[in-house]
């Protein structure tokens, strides 16, 4: 089929992974609604990508509007809006008065990601990562060879979106359920751990002894040429191992969602993960990440696979104090034995959001990544945004996905708002959380203009009507 495999051709400018299966568009027969239970796309040859765009303008090929995966923009609205913002990049657009903007199912097949700010910068990507999530220019998204990677750092909570995902469009999920549902399997197996102890001096006489114990000839070693160890310098080290307990991929259903025996969220996690090829092992839907660098290792080669980086991101100072509070409720603290000085001060993580995404407190990589390997959603978007990665991954969804999916968001934001009480906005508090988040309310800014850049430019959304107030 083409599919673009690593190694392949398709591969060029050491820029991570190509389209080599352009050009082929999934053609899904009833699947009886998403998850892996369900039936996998068949994949037909069609001209899907149809022209080559530039500035807005159309390439040779095909130009019935099938490039946009079937009709979504049809040859009357082929011109840009003078007063488009957006002017110049992507594909040609809805504008209004034209048609009723609306995203569908349908795969969409062209996108080109926004410029550097100032053209002059050239940010590098790390080569593993950079090759391991896929491109968001690389089009149609392929579900034979990629899997949606839930970055769970841009929400003081996750926001229901676990609910949403497992319990909404029952998808099976990869999160840090894994270890619940791993320590539930050991107890029922009987598994159990052994502690070993050994004494060791202190020190440089722990270097000496551990050197004379691998150059010992034998292990009778006579006794003037021992050395001599003061037993008040020895020190108790810890050489016990948990019995290697590493059953094989199951699901289990906590409350109402699926997830996987894998914890997603820890590097232990991730490295039972990629033992196990989770990423081929067609047991799992959705990966939730809090280190994206380190879920990256699932797709390393030799996996035939590759990630689909998704991101809901909420203003910084909201996060750092919905935190808080959250910091409060679960340590069972009284607002009197720490204030939210205090706990911005002491407690909150400066720039949580650029160093999950970044590696690093670096915001140029930040938004490098941002806007190539993410389809960006916004908290107070939720809704709207929910309906994006539907749109983007194929998810069918019926009436009662939808209430389930509406009313869930419509608690979560009722929930979030009603009790989120922000200091004033010129007071030591708030200076002190500005400080703390300067990295990431830029960033935070720029996922806005991503969130409007994406959605006029890859799910032909009206630009005249921003999301943004």
């Amino acid at each position: 089929l083409g599919l673009g495999l690593r190694g392949d051709a398709s591969m060029s400018d050491g820029m991570g992974p190509q389209s080599g299966y352009m050009g082929y568009a999934p053609v899904v027969e009833n699947s009886g609604g998403p998850g892996r239970g369900s039936a996998r796309p068949q994949f037909t040859s069609s001209n899907a990508r149809g022209s080559d765009y530039s500035n807005g303008q159309d390439g040779q090929g095909d130009t019935t509007g099938e490039g946009r995966g079937g009709g979504l923009v049809s040859p009357a609205f082929r011109q840009a809006a003078p007063e488009d913002p957006f002017a110049g990049f992507g594909p040609p657009q809805f504008h209004a008065g034209d048609a009723t903007p609306a995203l569908t199912s349908t795969p969409l097949t062209s996108y080109l990601p926004p410029p550097d700010e100032d053209g002059t910068v050239t940010v590098v990507l790390d080569p593993q990562f950079n090759g391991a999530l896929m491109d968001l220019s690389v089009l149609p998204y392929n579900p034979l060879l990629e899997m949606p990677v839930v970055l769970d750092r841009g929400l003081a909570r996750r926001g229901n979106t676990d609910y949403i995902l497992g319990t909404c469009l029952r998808l099976v999920q990869c999160s840090d359920r894994g270890a619940d549902i791993l320590e539930r399997e050991k107890e029922m197996s009987g598994s159990t751990s052994r502690r070993l102890m050994s004494l060791l001096p202190r020190g440089e006489d722990s270097r000496q002894m551990k050197e004379a114990v691998d150059d010992a000839p034998d292990e009778h070693q006579p006794e003037d040429q021992q050395t001599d160890y003061p037993q008040d310098n020895l020190v108790e080290e810890d050489t016990s191992q948990t019995s290697f307990f590493d059953p094989p991929l199951r699901t289990e259903v906590v409350y109402t969602s699926t997830y996987v025996n894998v914890d997603c969220s820890t590097p232990n996690g991730i490295d039972r993960g990629v033992a196990k090829e989770l990423a081929t092992s067609n047991m799992v839907d959705v990966i939730y990440s809090r280190d994206i660098h380190d879920t990256a290792r699932l797709f390393a080669p030799p996996i035939q696979a590759y990630g689909r980086g998704i991101i809901i991101i909420m203003n910084p100072i909201e996060r750092s104090v919905a935190k808080y509070y959250q910091h409060l409720e679960e340590n069972n603290i009284s607002p009197r034995h720490m204030s939210l000085a205090q706990y911005a001060k002491n407690r909150l993580e400066a720039n949580i959001l650029t160093k999950a995404i970044a590696g690093r407190g670096e915001l140029a990589i930040a938004k490098e990544i941002l806007k190539r390997k993410f389809i960006v959603g916004l908290f107070d978007r939720m809704g709207d945004s929910f309906e994006r990665f539907e749109t983007f991954f194929g998810w069918n969804i019926g009436e009662d996905t939808k209430t389930c999916q509406s009313n869930t968001i419509e608690r979560t934001l009722a929930d979030h708002y009603n009790n989120l009480e922000l200091p004033p906005e010129d007071s030591a508090v708030m200076a002190n959380l500005m400080e703390k988040n300067t990295l990431d309310m830029a960033l935070y800014e720029y996922a806005r203009f991503l969130y409007d850049y994406q959605g006029h430019n890859l799910f032909g959304i009206d630009a005249s009507t921003p999301s943004v107030e």
